[in-house]
């Protein structure tokens, strides 16, 4: 048997404001799934962030790219993520490479 790692590692606390429309999707989304809420943000804008190309471009384009984007993804995430976008990196000249 695989020794179990630790849920979460590094957490922080922070805080920020968001609508009352946001917080009972939350909120309801918890309830549905049984996750935490915090579970649920987490994953949302980790999926968000695989999602927006253009964003992981603009990361990419950053002086510390590399440290920013194995903070965000994970090992495993960061190179099978990678591939997809080098082809963003392509069509952008001031990309850097890994």
């Amino acid at each position: 048997m695989k020794p179990m790692k630790p849920k979460y590692r590094n957490l922080e606390k922070v805080e920020f404001f968001i609508s009352d429309k946001s917080k009972e999707i939350i909120k309801q989304y918890s309830e549905y799934t049984k996750y935490a809420e915090s579970e649920i943000v987490d994953h949302l804008i980790y999926e968000i962030v695989k999602e927006d190309k253009e964003f992981v471009a603009y990361l990419k384009s950053k002086r510390y790219a590399k440290k920013i984007l194995s903070k965000i993804f994970h090992d495993d995430d960061f190179s099978t993520y990678e591939k997809e976008v080098n082809a963003i990196g392509k069509a952008d000249q001031a990309t850097i490479e890994f």
